[in-house]
C-alpha cells in the first residue's frame, strides 16, 4: 500500500512538471469592437432604468416612445450614461406644440450632455422640454 501511495505521489508530482514546461498556446478571442451607440439612464414617473442602444434607429424609436409616455401624462426624464446632473444646475428650457420637434431638441441636449425631462400638458397641447446638466 506504501509503494501504491508512493508511486501516485511521484507521477502526479512529474506530471505537473512536465505540465508546466509544456508551451502555452494563446487563444485569442476576437472583442467585438462595436461599443454600444448610447447608454440611457432613464426614469417613467420616478422609476429608474437603465438601457443601451446599438444605433441610431433603435435611439431613435425609444426617443419617440419616450416624448409618447409623457402625452399620455407620464413624467419621462433621460439621459446618457455616465453624466453627473445637476452639479453645475445648467437649465435650459423649450416649449413646443410638436412632437418631432421635443424629440429633435431632447436628442440634440441628451447628446450634450443633458438629463431632458419632458411634461406634455393636455390643455395648451405643449411639451415642456427641460434639459439639467
Amino acid at each position: 500500500m506504501k509503494r501504491k501511495i508512493i508511486t501516485f505521489a511521484l507521477f502526479a508530482g512529474l506530471s505537473l512538471v512536465a505540465a508546466s514546461c509544456q508551451k502555452e498556446n494563446v487563444v485569442e478571442q476576437n472583442i467585438s469592437a462595436e461599443m454600444a451607440y448610447i447608454n440611457v439612464n432613464y426614469s417613467i414617473d420616478g422609476v429608474e432604468m437603465h438601457v443601451s442602444f446599438d444605433d441610431e434607429a433603435s435611439w431613435r424609436a425609444f426617443l419617440y416612445r419616450m416624448i409618447a409616455l409623457a402625452e399620455e401624462g407620464h413624467r419621462v426624464s433621460f439621459g446618457e450614461n455616465g453624466h453627473e446632473y445637476g452639479v453645475t444646475k445648467e437649465t435650459v428650457t423649450f416649449v413646443t406644440g410638436s412632437h418631432s420637434e421635443a424629440t429633435e431638441w431632447s436628442n440634440t441636449m441628451v447628446k450634450k450632455g443633458y438629463r431632458v425631462t419632458v411634461d406634455f400638458d393636455e390643455k395648451t397641447n405643449t411639451y415642456t422640454c427641460v434639459a439639467i446638466k
